[in-house]
């Protein structure tokens, strides 16, 4: 008796590609997102902290600004009234004061110093000359020479960090040479309260009043430095 022959052979289970292609999307997409997630993650302080500096440093600088040009308009003023108690204006001298001033709009705007300044250039040299030594006051008249400063920016000197590597040597050197200038008006506040005394000698009078001189120098000198590194901060700034 024939027995029949068993087919041993194994069926083939093919899986086909196309079948897996949406699990495989799916998870993929899954993936990035958890990827994109934790990625967003690690940088939404660093974008909530650049956006926060960036308003803090605009904040600054216009409330800087301010104070700044208010600063610059008063020493300015201080250098054309010792110039003119001196007689020793010029007219590249008024030209420059008038150049620094004109941009000025704030509440301490003086019209009628701009216009005096503008009459004078009006005269030749030889006018201005002549006009510079009739206004020369006498050696026995002071200027009521006041001392700067400036609260706003004492007041955020911790928060100068958002700010730039060169507006911040900017500052430094305002402050330093704003410092100088006050320090120079101390000293010639001391000299002159010197000529009130009953008890000085004529010899000691005239150092007095060579010191009062110096002072004048000093501080215009002093001033003007501050005057110009205001004006290239602020340049900066307008950049």
């Amino acid at each position: 008796m024939v027995l029949p022959q068993q087919n041993h052979t194994r069926k083939k289970y093919f899986v086909n590609n196309k079948d897996l292609t949406p699990c495989l999307s799916a998870t993929f997409e899954k993936i990035l997102l958890v990827f994109a997630g934790w990625f967003l993650g690690l940088l939404s302080p660093i974008i909530v902290d650049f956006t926060k500096r960036k308003q803090e440093r605009q904040e600054i600088k216009t409330a800087l600004t301010t104070e700044l040009q208010a600063l610059r308009f008063h020493l300015l003023a201080m250098v054309y009234l010792i110039a003119h108690k001196k007689g020793i204006y010029d007219r590249q001298l008024l030209k420059w004061i008038q150049s620094n001033m004109i941009s000025y709009t704030g509440i301490h705007r003086d019209v009628t110093l701009l216009n005096a300044i503008e009459s004078l250039l009006k005269l030749t040299d030889q006018e201005l000359s002549t006009v510079a030594a009739l206004t020369k006051k006498q050696e026995d008249s002071g200027l009521s020479l006041k001392k700067h400063t400036t609260p706003l920016l004492d007041s955020r000197i911790s928060r100068l960090s958002v700010l730039d590597e060169l507006s911040r040597q900017f500052i430094f050197e305002i402050r330093t040479q704003l410092f100088l200038v006050n320090e120079e008006i101390d000293q010639y506040r001391f000299y002159f309260n010197q000529t009130f005394s009953s008890s000085i000698s004529a010899k000691n009078y005239e150092q007095i009043v060579k010191n009062i001189n110096e002072s004048y120098v000093n501080i215009s000198d002093q001033a003007r430095l501050t005057v110009d590194r205001i004006g290239d901060l602020l340049s900066k700034w307008r950049c």
